[in-house]
């Protein structure tokens, strides 16, 4: 549905200028080349699962605006990258497949405050951006993920083997 809908997009359509144009599907190769050629990464969303574009950007050492809500919040600090605040009012997201659901509502005039800060203060957005790259690696790499899935893999499958063997003498009592 929603790759149906940006398809559905052209220049012509929107409500800017040629400047900006909406990618998607690109190969790796040509995303990382692309980080390379901006001065800073922008996505103040309304809400992320995670948001993975900001750890792609922070690997690539660009200095980042992320809504300061929900999944970005676990990675990126005022230390690694610039925090959109939001209003306290929540917006109702209107989603069908999840009603009820909240959506933030980030502070536009913030937003022009921050990235007009970053373009008078490139050092520190480019300090910013190698702490963010270090973050990344020290904190997120696969090797570091993967060593803390294992942790936990094995804390689960000991406990559950512990379950299933307290079971199965449990029911071996009642034969």
């Amino acid at each position: 549905q929603m790759q149906n809908n940006h398809n559905n997009y052209n220049n012509s359509t929107l409500p800017w200028n040629s400047n900006i144009l909406l990618l998607s599907g690109l190969p790796t190769h040509t995303l990382r080349r692309l980080y390379k050629t901006v001065d800073a990464f922008v996505l103040p969303t309304r809400g992320e699962g995670w948001g993975r574009p900001y750890m792609e950007a922070m690997s690539m050492s660009l200095p980042i605006i992320a809504t300061n809500w929900s999944g970005p919040t676990a990675f990126v600090t005022n230390e690694n990258g610039y925090l959109l605040p939001i209003h306290d009012t929540l917006i109702d997201a209107k989603l069908d497949a999840f009603p009820g659901h909240l959506w933030a509502n980030p502070v536009e005039e913030k937003l022009v405050k921050i990235m007009v800060h970053l373009v008078n203060n490139p050092n520190e957005g480019a300090e910013k951006g190698q702490k963010g790259r270090k973050d990344v690696v020290d904190l997120w790499s696969h090797e570091v993920v993967g060593k803390d899935l294992m942790k936990h893999f094995n804390r689960i499958a000991a406990s559950s083997s512990f379950s299933l063997v307290a079971a199965e003498e449990e029911k071996g009592q009642k034969k």
